[in-house]
């Protein structure tokens, strides 16, 4: 054989050895490229947090408040009172007075009367108020209207004082409300002042001129004023009563004003006639030099206080004047 056939066959062989080879050694794996990175801000935005759940409806809530006072005289006054009633709920919600109570300077007054007024009604509207139905509507204040009535007594009896010396009435007013599934108490206090009637009193009784026609009369007359404020004797009018019979009458205005706790004293000129008497009486009420009166009529009281500032007083006071000649 020849050299060259040994070199072809020899190059084959080694040729086919290196196909084998490679066959049996495995592929090489693909390369996958890396995710490319995405910052956080350029990301989908999140979804928005869940609403907080709504927050409980509660009752209807009051308040109640002293307004303002009305005396028609010293011994009776009206005090008004205002009920602030707000309702956070959708629905209405009607509201029942169930009771009420008044102290007037600690004690339980002996004639009070509570009142409701009706929205836009006149105070001469009002019903009773224990029983009274006050409709809130939802989302809404209402306000109401309680009007208490009181005679006041001349004097306070409590366990620490029984007198009539004092200045000032302090009424506390209690209302229970019935609302829904609730109960509630409601409390206002109101303060205002004692206004005491001035007493009159004839100190003297002089003659000025008499006959048996006409007697003039001058009538020394002393007021007192109890009050720790001045008051004014604006008007009044009176009738004179010596011995039981009536002697004379009259009227008189701006009269005269009376200090804080003081008395003031005013002159009156009367004009008797004894024509339709003995004259022997006139003779009898001067030889005595007293005579037993009757002093009457009504006053016109002015205090310079807002919530009373004048008042009309009856007045009748008895008792024995001296007669100066």
């Amino acid at each position: 054989m020849s050299k060259f056939c040994q070199k072809f066959i020899i190059l084959s062989g080694l040729l086919l050895l290196g196909l084998c080879v490679a066959c049996k050694t495995p592929a090489p794996a693909p390369v996958v490229p890396e995710p490319e990175y995405v910052p956080a801000s350029a990301s989908a935005p999140l979804p928005p947090p869940p609403p907080p759940p709504p927050a409980p409806v509660g009752d209807p809530k009051f308040a109640l408040a002293f307004d303002r006072i009305e005396a028609k005289s010293v011994g009776r006054v009206s005090l008004f009172y205002t009920l602030e009633a707000e309702n956070p709920g959708a629905a209405a919600v009607p509201a029942e007075v169930t009771g009420w109570e008044v102290r007037l300077n600690g004690i339980q007054p002996a004639a009070a009367v509570l009142t409701a007024i009706p929205q836009g009604a006149s105070v001469t509207d009002g019903r009773p108020a224990r029983g009274a139905r006050l409709e809130i509507p939802g989302e809404a204040a209402r306000t109401f209207i309680f009007k208490l009535d009181l005679d006041l007594p001349a004097a306070i009896n409590t366990p620490r004082a029984n007198s009539n010396n004092f200045d000032e009435y302090s009424a506390n007013l209690q209302v229970s409300l019935s609302s829904g599934n609730s109960e509630t108490e409601l409390r206002a206090a109101a303060a205002f002042p004692r206004i005491q009637e001035p007493e009159f009193t004839i100190t003297s009784i002089a003659i000025m001129q008499g006959d048996l026609i006409n007697t003039q009369f001058r009538v020394d007359l002393r007021v007192d004023n109890p009050n720790p404020f001045p008051v004014d004797l604006a008007a009044f009018g009176y009738e004179l009563y010596g011995t039981g019979r009536f002697w004379a009458e009259g009227k008189e205005r701006n009269v005269l004003e009376i200090p804080a706790r003081d008395s003031a004293e005013t002159r009156l000129f009367l004009v008797t006639n004894f024509i339709g008497m003995q004259r022997g009486l006139l003779d009898q009420v001067i030889a005595q030099g007293q005579v037993p009166y009757r002093f009457a009529g009504e006053a016109l009281i002015s205090t310079g206080i807002p919530l009373l500032p004048e008042f009309r007083m009856d007045f009748s006071r008895s008792g024995v004047s001296a007669v100066i000649k």
